[in-house]
């Protein structure tokens, strides 16, 4: 039998409000110390796979949390890795610590992971 957990939907939407407007704010600090137009299209993909990841990391430490299986334990630390390796890209572009791969293998392959993390935060709010 499927567990329920006991966070609504209203609370995750606030969730994700909350994480949203603090990341946008930080990363219009990010991007004020820096020109962005050439990475534009990388620095957004990173920010809102960060937003996602953030939240989906959120909602899956208080969902283990509350039922403490080990399931849940790996998927929570699925979402945080996928989140530390976005929050690296980010800190990349503000300070440099690895070349920058702007082709299209890298177009694709961090857009297949906003993509995924896209459907994660939609079937968190699906109530089946």
């Amino acid at each position: 039998m499927m567990q329920k957990s006991t966070i609504s939907n209203e609370k995750k939407r606030n969730l994700l409000l909350i994480i949203t407007c603090c990341t946008f704010l930080l990363s219009v600090g990010f991007s004020l110390s820096r020109n962005f137009s050439d990475d534009l299209i990388y620095f957004v993909i990173h920010t809102v796979s960060i937003i996602l990841g953030l939240f989906l990391s959120i909602v899956s430490a208080l969902t283990f949390s509350e039922f403490k299986t080990r399931r849940l334990f790996l998927i929570l630390c699925a979402f945080v890795a996928i989140t530390l390796a976005e929050g690296v890209s980010i800190i990349n572009f503000v300070i440099p610590i690895m070349p920058m791969d702007d082709n299209l293998h890298s177009l694709v392959t961090h857009s297949m992971i906003l993509l995924m993390l896209s459907f994660f935060s939609i079937g968190i709010f699906r109530t089946d």
